[in-house]
């Protein structure tokens, strides 16, 4: 074969034989891959992408290959003879250059155009600059950004960026801000600066976006450590790491924990055995699983469901929730409580007390609610008309009570003139033929009583408005 054509044969993927030319071409296209024909592939198929994968993939015994390149008239001629495969580069024009040659000016070219496009149409600034820092060339990016920023300088390429000479190696990137013209506001840009044989070469990514955002971000973290500082409630934050990273100052008031502890930062576990040697929080009944009783309060509080009431022995009482909080964090809210507590058991034994009260009057005393649904009856109630109102799962109506009251009165007994505007007593036909009188007795609120005594003058119970 003559030294300056490229010719391959192959059998199967393996290499027997190759030109002079093609030998050249095979060992300066650094091409790598499992087989002859893998390598050979690599080195061909940016130039010739219709080069199959491998020969037995051939359309046929004889195919010729074009290039994807303007201006490129070579052709890969592929011809198939049994199991034997030649490749061979036809290149016309002057044959006495070798082909190896050819295609690696034409591959380069090729990637000077590709890079060239791909830096000057980058939406982003890149320039270099020499030893010295003065700017030796830039994109149309950096010309644009220049024309927005008026800048004008003598020099032909004007230096938009205070760089620092010498940048540390372990931080090539710098965070700069620059004032454009005609909104008079800053854009933030990160310079990465990079050294090369003559210089620094520098692109600039706009991260103006980034720093808005880190601005949003700030302002509401400062407001929110506002608001924090600001509620009765007792807030820590503990992060993915299970470590404080946050607490509010109505924690310490609450607790009673010292500022150092917390700001030492101490894990969730530390936080609460300082709780429980504090009597901050109930005793366990077994510590030999208050370690395990801390993970389910953990993957409890993890998955929103942990709420949980601590009664202490000094007589306060918090309320203690968990909740998520996103990248693992967890916050755990104490709130005291105990004036609630305190009022709510204070009014719930007044309201025994009450309830003991009218329970003993003689007469029967039912109380409806403004929309004429039974809320309360006592016990002369019960005893008259032999019904349990809290037994029933359902509301019991005005209605439903007269329809029960029907059932147990004379059949002429007319009960319709029972509502809340009857301001008269009524006399009341028993089937067994005793006779009770009815009398409705506004209350606060739009709620009535009906109350009902074996005496026709029956008297208004004073503490029934008080009661309801």
């Amino acid at each position: 074969m003559p030294d300056h054509d490229a010719r391959f044969l192959f059998q199967g993927q393996e290499l027997l034989n190759v030109s002079g030319g093609g030998e050249w071409l095979f060992e300066t296209g650094h091409g790598t891959g499992d087989s002859d024909w893998a390598q050979l592939r690599n080195v061909l198929a940016p130039r010739f992408p219709g080069l199959p994968a491998e020969p037995d993939k051939m359309d046929a015994d004889i195919i010729t290959c074009p290039t994807n390149l303007d201006n490129d008239e070579a052709e890969l001629l592929l011809e198939r003879i049994n199991d034997l495969t030649r490749v061979t580069l036809l290149q016309p024009g002057d044959n006495l250059i070798q082909p190896a040659d050819i295609h690696q000016r034409i591959l380069t070219t090729r990637k000077l155009e590709i890079l060239d496009l791909a830096v000057e149409g980058s939406p982003y600034p890149i320039w270099s600059t020499d030893p010295d820092g003065r700017i030796t060339w830039a994109n149309d990016a950096y010309y644009q950004l220049a024309q927005s920023a008026g800048t004008h300088q003598d020099e032909d390429i004007p230096v938009l960026f205070d760089l620092p000479q010498n940048l540390p190696p372990a931080s090539p990137r710098i965070r700069l801000s620059l004032t454009l013209k005609e909104s008079d506001s800053n854009i933030w840009f990160d310079v990465t600066s990079s050294e090369t044989g003559s210089g620094q070469m520098h692109y600039g990514i706009d991260i103006n976006a980034v720093v808005q955002a880190e601005i949003a971000q700030r302002n509401f973290v400062q407001t929110l450590t506002k608001t924090f500082a600001q509620l009765s409630i007792g807030l820590v934050i503990f992060d993915r790491k299970r470590q404080l990273a946050l607490f509010n100052p109505a924690l310490i008031d609450l607790l009673g924990l010292s500022p150092e502890f917390l700001s030492a930062r101490p894990t969730l576990l530390s936080f609460f055995d300082r709780l429980r040697d504090m009597q901050i929080m109930p005793e366990p009944k077994n510590y030999r699983n208050w370690r395990e009783d801390m993970s389910d309060l953990v993957c409890a509080a993890t998955d929103g469901n942990y709420l949980d009431t601590w009664n202490l022995p000094t007589g306060l009482t918090f309320r203690v929730s968990g909740r998520p909080h996103p990248d693992g964090a967890i916050a755990f809210l104490f709130e005291d409580i105990s004036s609630e507590v305190s009022l709510t058991r204070r009014f719930r034994s007044q309201l025994e007390v009450l309830q003991a009260l009218v329970d003993e009057m003689p007469q029967a005393v039912a109380v409806f609610s403004p929309a004429c649904v039974l809320t309360f009856a006592n016990a002369a109630y019960r005893d008259l008309w032999h019904c349990d109102p809290d037994s029933s799962f359902s509301d019991l109506t005005l209605e439903d009570a007269r329809r029960h009251w029907r059932h147990q009165c004379a059949p002429e007994t007319d009960l319709t003139h029972i509502q809340p505007s009857l301001q008269t007593p009524l006399v009341l036909q028993l089937q067994n033929g005793d006779t009770i009188s009815c009398r409705v007795l506004p209350l606060v609120g739009g709620s009535f009583a009906v109350a009902f005594a074996q005496d026709e003058t029956l008297a208004p119970p004073r503490l029934m408005p008080q009661t309801a």
